[in-house]
């Protein structure tokens, strides 16, 4: 029969070999390049599956794993991604450029145009869903001031800006001549 302390010190010491297995080594893991979808196997689960101390488990494009040397700075440092909004994010098992899922919810308007075709343009609530929708379409939208938003079609006049005062001069003069003749009726 054994002790109980010899079998809480077995306990212990199988428990922090564990633990130690599972531990996260240092280091970055690639950045998954889409176009190239590698072995599609699982050679790993963890770090510690891997033959160097010094290897990490990385995901490739096709979620396969597999075991590399892993890069000393994050390769989402100074990486473009490919298509407009994307952003490069480093997810620990692997780096990949995807679209955004989430913005702020603060309203600091961006305008732009999809293409050559869109006479209307369109505002977005911030950069950041304007990026998004980028991202979603893998196009590049074309910025421009928010006053300038329908120019294309004529609404706008961007000759003159004294042109845009004059007519909200007139404007504003026509609903108040309006509003005159109603109060009159009653």
């Amino acid at each position: 029969m054994t002790s109980p302390t010899f079998t809480l010190s077995l306990l212990a010491l199988v428990f922090c070999s564990v633990v130690q297995s599972q531990k996260v080594r240092e280091g970055h893991c690639p950045l998954i390049i889409p176009d190239y979808e590698g072995a599609c196997t699982r050679e790993c689960e963890n770090d510690a599956d891997c033959a160097t101390e010094t290897d990490r488990c990385c995901q490739n494009a096709c979620a396969g794993t597999y075991c590399v040397e892993p890069k000393s700075e994050d390769p989402c440092d100074n990486h473009e991604c490919k298509h407009p909004g994307e952003l490069c994010v480093n997810e620990g098992t692997h780096s990949v450029c995807k679209c955004g899922e989430v913005c702020p919810q603060n309203y600091d308007p961006v305008c732009g145009y999809l293409d050559e075709k869109d006479k209307e343009g369109q505002e977005y609530p911030n950069r950041c869903v304007m990026q998004m929708k980028m991202c979603e379409l893998q196009i590049t939208i074309d910025e421009i001031d928010c006053d300038r938003l329908g120019e294309r079609l004529g609404i706008v006049d961007t000759e003159s800006e004294t042109d845009g005062a004059s007519s909200l001069v007139a404007m504003t003069t026509s609903i108040i001549t309006v509003f005159v003749s109603v109060i009159q009726l009653l």
